[in-house]
């Protein structure tokens, strides 16, 4: 009852309830001497020992109180299959209806079950020292993969240093090539460079000395121009022909966009005569539109030869009128007949 009933807790107690001190005996030494203390009823154990059986197995004890033998036996049998073996053991034997048989079968029992205890501890220490022996052999693989993974990552580093050593020694290389062919390069672009502001020089002067020798052919309208000594002679021709011109452009600025340069001096001097004042752009590619925002805003008059100035600065022309609120007279022909008649109508309509 003392080894089967009792924990190791309750053996220390009832060891010093004997007069033991639990820490200089073994295990056995504790249970040898609670056994021997049960036999003297004036040592105190036998009656604490009972007090502490009721206490911990009461609820067995309730269970089996109103059994027979017979029922007490089959709970016996039924109880040591599990896992309360201790448990009905005390209930059983305590019990007033159980016989001596049945106390010689619960000791047998538990007797063997010491037995199969035995055995069982045995086969499990030896499933521990298996367990130990793989727990063993696991360590001593884990530290050979590590010794080797260890192994591994170091002649990883020294490859990895060894191939980026050469890449930095090949890149350097490239970029010292790279560097002397920036430098034939730069030579090349500054002798192209120079070649080329010498070039530009050289037709620059070509074209001013053509612009010098034939200034007006670099007069270049959008539409097919007369013929020039045509046009001359023409305005000659209508000086004579064509009646005065108007007296409405006395003291008026008049800006004439467009028109044969050999030409403009036939219409300068029909403004000129009665007071005018006159202004000419031809439109060629020497002068730049932008120009004719500064002709329109010192023009009173702005007139257009369709004929011969581009839209850009027709419609240039066009828009600064509009927003300076100028007069802008649209002269359909290149004749000096045209740029008359035109001044005409627009004196005729100031007039009004």
């Amino acid at each position: 009852m003392v080894g089967s009933c009792l924990d190791a807790r309750e053996t220390r107690s009832l060891c010093k309830t004997a007069g033991h001190d639990p820490a200089l005996l073994t295990a056995y030494e504790q249970h040898h001497a609670i056994v021997q203390a049960c036999s003297d009823p004036r040592t105190g154990v036998p009656g604490r020992l009972d007090s502490l059986l009721k206490r911990k197995y009461r609820q067995e004890i309730a269970e089996t109180r109103g059994m027979n033998t017979a029922t007490l036996q089959a709970f016996w049998q039924s109880e040591q299959k599990g896992d309360r073996i201790a448990n009905a053991l005390w209930s059983v034997v305590s019990h007033a209806l159980c016989s001596s048989t049945l106390l010689d079968l619960v000791y047998g029992d538990v007797h063997m079950l010491s037995h199969s205890g035995c055995e069982r501890a045995t086969n499990q220490q030896r499933r521990i020292n298996r367990l130990i022996e793989e727990r063993n052999r696991s360590d001593a693989l884990s530290r050979e993969l590590r010794e080797a993974l260890a192994q591994e990552r170091a002649n990883h580093a020294v490859h990895l240093r060894k191939t980026e050593a050469e890449i930095m020694a090949k890149t350097a290389s490239q970029v010292d090539q790279l560097r002397s062919q920036l430098s034939v390069l730069k030579a090349e672009n500054n002798r192209l460079s120079a070649q080329l502001d010498k070039s530009q020089r050289q037709v620059l002067r070509h074209q001013r000395a053509r612009i010098n020798q034939t200034p007006s052919s670099v007069h270049t309208p959008h539409k097919p121009r007369p013929d020039i000594e045509q046009a001359a002679a023409l305005c000659m021709e209508e000086r004579t022909t064509l009646p005065p011109s108007p007296r409405g452009v006395c003291g008026r600025c008049v800006l004439l966009l467009g028109g044969q340069t050999r030409q403009c001096r036939f219409m300068r001097e029909a403004v000129e005569q009665h007071k005018g004042h006159f202004l000419h752009y031809d439109g060629g590619t020497e002068t730049a539109d932008a120009r004719i925002d500064d002709l329109v805003s010192k023009a009173d008059v702005v007139m257009c030869n369709t004929k011969m100035l581009s839209h850009s600065a027709m419609h240039r022309a066009k828009r600064l009128c509009q927003r300076q609120n100028k007069p802008i007279v649209f002269v359909r022909s290149a004749s000096l007949s045209a740029f008359r008649r035109s001044l005409s109508d627009y004196c005729g309509e100031s007039t009004e």
